[in-house]
């Protein structure tokens, strides 16, 4: 889990117990700063929808896309929030605890699931880069304009608007020069960012289910000689339970 716990505090999550003395606060300060750009571009994402509430098909758009950012914002919020029982699972699966018995069982099936929560990792880290980049190329293929339609009329008025990856309202000009650029940036930034919030938590989630699953396996496979032993008991002394 070491690999995606540093993806965690990298991205902004509070998560302080697994650094040194000397650099939890440089991090608590990171993971201050990081929520409210967060809530700064939401906040103005929802100035947007209020202006362009008069148009529906805007209003859809910018609604589902309100809908779709409010996950990592609940998340980013949450884990503080939880971080006791977050803690407290993560010590579970630090410190493993098995008999001397089943060591060799156990080190197997452990080694198991580092396996395939690496691979996870990986996977939804490659999806996650891949999504980022799609996202940006995407916003320079087609031309940046908004078409308003005059009810009286009904004729198309062609209007240009800054071309970024989210529409949403910024109180400097965000059209060109270096107002565009730093808008840019900073939409690319968030949209890294709160990707990576949501995915990281959503494989830390996986990744005990993953290990709780291959506990299971290791469970099941102490479990057969126990009961193929048992079998055998009551074969050579019937009702041997009784016993």
């Amino acid at each position: 889990l070491m690999p995606n716990i540093r993806l965690m505090q990298s991205v902004g999550h509070f998560l302080f117990n697994y650094y040194s003395e000397g650099k939890r606060f440089p991090h608590k300060i990171y993971c201050v700063v990081t929520p409210l750009l967060i809530l700064a571009q939401y906040s103005l994402m929802g100035v947007n929808l209020m202006m362009e509430s008069d148009d529906v098909d805007d209003l859809t758009a910018n609604t589902i896309t309100m809908l779709f950012f409010v996950h990592p914002v609940v998340k980013v919020i949450y884990f503080p929030i939880r971080s006791k029982m977050f803690y407290k699972t993560l010590a579970i699966w630090n410190n493993p605890n098995s008999h001397p018995l089943f060591a060799e069982s156990n080190a197997r099936y452990h080694s198991l699931a580092i396996t395939k929560m690496r691979r996870l990792l990986f996977c939804v880290a490659a999806a996650t880069v891949f999504s980022v980049i799609s996202w940006t190329g995407i916003t320079f293929m087609d031309e940046s304009v908004k078409r308003i339609i005059d009810p009286e009329t009904n004729e198309t008025t062609i209007t240009p608007i800054p071309r970024l990856m989210i529409r949403t309202f910024y109180p400097w000009n965000a059209m060109s020069g270096a107002g565009h650029v730093f808008s840019l940036f900073y939409q690319f930034y968030y949209l890294a960012i709160v990707m990576a919030i949501s995915n990281s938590l959503d494989v830390l989630f996986c990744s005990w289910l993953l290990f709780a699953c291959e506990q299971l396996q290791h469970l099941k496979a102490i479990m057969k000689p126990l009961m193929e032993l048992s079998a055998t008991l009551d074969t050579v002394v019937p009702n041997s339970g009784e016993l």
